[in-house]
């Protein structure tokens, strides 16, 4: 589940567990860190900046680590509605994703003998991804 998540501001983790958790975010060690390590090899975290985070795999790979939720996002295609109006969709045989699609392109396609089968608007997104499908051969 994808969520928006802040860390707590001067949390000691492993000096490890840090370095796993810059890689998960993307970040560099030093902007999530505070430098100085402590004799017992922690680290406090000093990033107020709010992440972007799979939370099962930030929890997988680092068990523990206290953060606060600030939101959940939706997930990408989590709702899902089929609607099949006749069996013109049956004889459909090649099926197209385009992601974050201007209309310029989409012409393109549609132009080539593509038919939109779907238009799925993302929450994070300005543009709408479209499902393309056409018969082929």
């Amino acid at each position: 589940m994808l969520a928006e998540i802040e860390f707590h501001w001067g949390t000691k983790v492993p000096y490890d567990t840090a370095k796993s958790l810059a890689e998960l975010l993307e970040q560099k060690l030093e902007d999530i860190i505070n430098d100085k390590q402590s004799d017992e090899g922690t680290v406090e975290l000093i990033s107020w900046n709010t992440y972007v985070v799979d939370i099962e795999e930030l929890n997988s790979i680092i068990p523990n680590t206290p953060f606060t939720i600030k939101r959940l996002l939706k997930q990408k295609y989590d709702k899902v509605n089929v609607h099949v109006p006749n069996l013109g969709l049956l004889i459909i045989n090649e099926v197209n994703c385009l992601e974050n699609c201007s209309t310029g392109v989409l012409q393109e396609y549609l132009d080539k003998g593509w038919r939109i089968l779907a238009v799925c608007q993302q929450p994070d997104k300005n543009r709408p991804d479209y499902i393309l499908g056409r018969t082929k051969g």
